[in-house]
């Protein structure tokens, strides 16, 4: 390493340690800056993936889940098996309403002992709510298409009803008087 190298070195280490001083003290912004001043310099990729992890910790705290979440998988990117860039990736996903998302990754964390299989279950939960949620959601907009189109005869959808065929497990349509 030459002498200019180790001098970025240090001086990264040294942002790195700062960063890490001003998260203790609740000083968030500050700390993404000094690990962003770190990031600007040569380190290892393994020092990289922790000045990452540390300033999606900040940016958790900032509320910034976007910006976290990219910081999280960049050192992923680095490091893999980095369990703490991970776990707080699923939390980026749980609060951006990406449930299908926080659910692999909180996968991947339980199967490396990472994390207890309740919170598995917990994210499955909330996964199938909203799973739930956005197919009445799609079910009230198209009813309200039908009922657009079927307006034009003096009819609803409120007018049909659906049977389901019990043997073949089919639907039929059928009008209601």
């Amino acid at each position: 390493m030459t002498t200019t190298q180790q001098a970025s070195f240090e001086q990264a280490q040294q942002e790195k340690n700062r960063g890490n001083e001003y998260f203790r003290n609740k000083q968030y912004e500050e700390a993404c800056e000094c690990y962003t001043l770190a990031l600007g310099a040569s380190l290892s990729d393994t020092d990289r993936a922790a000045c990452f992890a540390n300033r999606a910790a900040a940016k958790l705290k900032l509320e910034d889940y976007e910006g976290a979440l990219e910081d999280c998988s960049e050192a992923l990117s680095l490091d893999g098996n980095y369990w703490k860039a991970l776990y707080r990736r699923e939390q980026c996903y749980l609060k951006l309403g990406r449930y299908e998302e926080a659910l692999k990754d909180a996968k991947v964390l339980s199967e490396a002992r990472q994390i207890s299989t309740e919170e598995v279950h917990r994210i499955e939960r909330l996964k199938e709510r909203e799973d739930e949620r956005r197919k009445e959601e799609a079910m009230t907009k198209l009813k309200e298409v039908g009922n657009s189109v079927l307006g034009y005869f003096g009819l609803s959808v409120d007018n049909f009803k659906l049977d389901k065929d019990p043997e073949t497990g089919s639907y039929n349509i059928r009008l209601q008087k």
